[in-house]
């Protein structure tokens, strides 16, 4: 009696090393022998035998709803999903399209002529990649001075000043620049100069970049207080910024 009390824990031992032998097999041979079908025509008999078993001992197991998804993932290739957000970091790269820039533009001022968003979207993309700007923050913020193009305030579209420099109020015209290129220089050579202190790397149009500390800043709402006296200045850039990602997911460019 004991001689069979004593032989079930070597019965029931040998039964799990068989069941964990059938589950690591099967994670090493094709999908099929889940399902109880033989492998491919080059093994041999025995091999095509013993797969068939492995097979049926898992689905005798009810192993097969087990790993129904893992045989699902090795023959799909999951869709791959780009997610993109901003960085309110003014040192840095950009990450979205000119042609985004020029859409976002032109959805807040139709009156734009498309070439001209294109042109400015462009102008702000390679002068800021030449000092390590972020053009998505700057451009946001040249957004927010000029009201989409719009002026309206001290500043005259044909100063090209984008952002407000020498602009004090109480009807002070601030700054002017020959063309659209050295205004929006001017205006990337000021960001540069409150959150680094790397030298510049083009030649110096902005007439208020020794009036910087230089470095004193990293992110888009220490610009508060900075570049501007309205409390709420850096949370409004901020706020475009996200409204441009979020303009990024409606529009096709050409590079997407």
């Amino acid at each position: 009696m004991r001689k069979c009390e004593s032989s079930k824990p070597k019965i029931l031992a040998f039964r799990k090393k068989l069941y964990v032998t059938a589950l690591v097999l099967s994670f090493s041979i094709s999908p099929f022998v889940i399902t109880g079908v033989a492998g491919t025509d080059s093994m041999d008999k025995s091999t095509i035998e013993y797969q068939q078993y492995a097979g049926f001992i898992l689905q005798k197991q009810g192993m097969i709803n087990i790993l129904k998804p893992i045989q699902y993932l090795s023959t799909h290739t999951p869709k791959v999903i780009e997610v993109i957000r901003p960085t309110d970091l003014i040192m840095g790269q950009g990450l979205v399209d000119m042609h985004v820039l020029s859409s976002f533009l032109l959805s807040h001022n139709p009156k734009v002529k498309k070439a001209e968003a294109m042109e400015l979207a462009k102008i702000y993309v390679e002068e800021a990649n030449v000092e390590g700007v972020n053009y998505e923050i700057a451009f946001s913020q040249m957004c927010l001075e000029t009201g989409f193009l719009k002026f309206g305030g001290d500043v005259d579209p044909s100063q090209n000043n984008f952002c407000g420099l020498g602009v004090t109020g109480g009807g002070v015209k601030g700054h002017s620049f020959i063309d659209k290129q050295t205004g929006v220089r001017a205006h990337i050579q000021h960001l540069k100069a409150y959150a680094s202190t790397q030298k510049l790397k083009t030649s110096l149009v902005d007439q208020r970049f020794h009036f910087v500390k230089r470095g004193c800043i990293e992110r888009v709402d220490e610009l508060t207080g900075k570049w501007a006296t309205d409390k709420r200045y850096g949370n409004k850039i901020n706020y475009l910024l996200k409204r441009l990602y979020d303009h990024r997911q409606q529009v096709s460019t050409p590079n997407s």
